[in-house]
């Protein structure tokens, strides 16, 4: 999203400070030249269409057209916009609901794009432009589609096709399961919007949900309830179970008093070896549920996480520690996918000889940041080991490196450089393992979800 201010008076801008590069003419023919600050931003590679929206006399908006659903190409104006930093989403949604409007709301954050639509004040549909979202990779999370069936159906997408529709006319899944599926979809979409604390959001009047694409009715007062609610469930939940990829274990200890039937059922997924991906799939509940179900069962100290707690070298004050984890924590999920269709196509592999075999023949740098690591039970690796890794390398060349780099920026290098070549190596193993279709695809998906950061 891009606002041209036209009520402009560039004499007085330079008197007042100095001259600026972020005032533009607009010719009466309605030429313009962007400056180069805002061609940076916009990222162009080649000409691009972008949606135009006057906003009375002072404003003009531009959308890129192609980054947003089409119903932004129907939109007939802005008629609110402003940050998410000082209007909460709760106080967006509640002011919708009340007014009643019919309309697209659009949020975005960073490369992250959501939108909702509005039909009278309730909530009819949602989407976002977040891959880990889509409808494919939703069902197969939850386990209701196979990654058999995920990757069959990708095959056959074809252009103006809905994935939705594949699935049925290739089977891999009834029209109930599809429903269920799209609802549940969305609604994550939507409590996905409470978790966003920056970015802007814009509502436009006129752009409704495509007829193609269904419509739903949520009540937006129980979405309000409900989406802060997780918000602080989810912080809670975070503090005892890391992520998706983390292992729990039972500890052996008498539950006090009658389980409930659900929590019995999760009790009976944790084995110290299975993800907690892998158990959302195996109840079927969907993520938010399933974490909850967890946590119930960590808090009755009937379940533990094998994660090891953070080596104390490791500073939590220093601010690249977090950023560091999160990237390992990518090249993790990633290399888990590549495990994953392995062992759908039961192609017979060794990951753990083949990581070895990767760390003896690594360049010397990349073997002192994975000393002594193991792909751990859940086949990742322990953000805090590698970064202590790379912390004990980085006092070794402390000498040789005095003055041309900062030690924290040499350090994420060092991590960032050593996950690169294991991620390079996995491509390589790929294509010696699988067909050469097969392994064009899967290194695609490989390399998409390993530079998600």
């Amino acid at each position: 999203m891009l606002t041209v201010p036209l009520a402009v008076a560039p004499r007085e801008m330079e008197m007042q400070s100095g001259p600026s590069d972020r005032v533009l003419d607009v010719e009466r023919d309605g030429s313009l030249t962007l400056p180069p600050w805002t061609l940076a931003q916009l990222r162009l590679l080649r000409p691009e269409p972008f949606l135009v929206l006057a906003d009375g006399s002072h404003a003009v908006h531009l959308i890129r057209a192609g980054s947003g659903p089409p119903a932004l190409l129907q939109a007939e104006r802005i008629t609110l916009q402003g940050s998410l930093e000082g209007f909460g989403i709760a106080d967006l949604f509640s002011l919708l609901n009340m007014s009643r409007r019919s309309g697209m709301l659009l949020l975005i954050s960073e490369q992250i794009q959501k939108t909702v639509w509005f039909r009278q004040g309730e909530i009819v549909f949602a989407a976002t432009n977040r891959p880990e979202e889509r409808l494919g990779q939703v069902l197969y999370r939850t386990g209701k589609l196979s990654l058999e069936g995920l990757l069959d159906a990708e095959r056959h997408l074809a252009p103006g096709k809905r994935f939705g529709a594949v699935l049925l006319e290739r089977g891999h899944l009834d029209a109930p399961t599809l429903a269920w599926g799209v609802k549940y979809q969305v609604e994550e979409i939507i409590y996905s919007v409470f978790r966003l604390t920056h970015g802007s959001f814009f509502f436009l009047d006129g752009a409704a949900a495509g007829t193609d694409l269904g419509q739903l009715s949520i009540d937006t007062n129980s979405v309000l309830m409900e989406g802060y609610q997780r918000v602080d469930e989810l912080g809670l939940i975070a503090e005892h179970i890391r992520g998706r990829d983390t292992v729990l274990r039972p500890t052996g200890r008498r539950p006090e008093g009658k389980l409930h039937e659900q929590l019995l059922r999760v009790l009976g997924l944790v084995d110290g070896s299975t993800t907690v991906a892998e158990i959302i799939r195996g109840t079927g509940w969907g993520e938010f549920n399933t974490f909850k179900a967890l946590y119930k069962l960590i808090q009755a100290r009937l379940v533990e996480s094998t994660d090891a707690p953070a080596p104390a070298t490791t500073p939590r004050e220093d601010p690249l520690v977090d950023e560091l984890t999160a990237l390992v924590e990518t090249r993790n999920r990633a290399f888990l996918l590549l495990r994953d269709v392995l062992r759908a196509k039961s192609v017979d592999v060794d990951l753990q000889r083949a990581f070895d075999l990767f760390v003896r023949n690594a360049s010397d740098a990349t073997r002192a940041v994975f000393q002594g690591v193991v792909l751990g039970a859940g086949r990742r690796f322990d953000p805090g080991q590698l970064i202590d890794n790379a912390s004990h390398l980085l006092l070794l060349e402390t000498a040789s490196l005095a003055g041309t780099q900062l030690p924290t920026v040499r350090r994420r290098e060092l991590v960032d450089r050593a996950l690169s070549e294991w991620t390079t190596f996995q491509i390589l193993l790929v294509r010696n393992l699988l067909p050469e279709a097969e392994a064009r695809e899967l290194i695609s998906y490989v390399q998409e979800v390993a530079h998600q950061e």
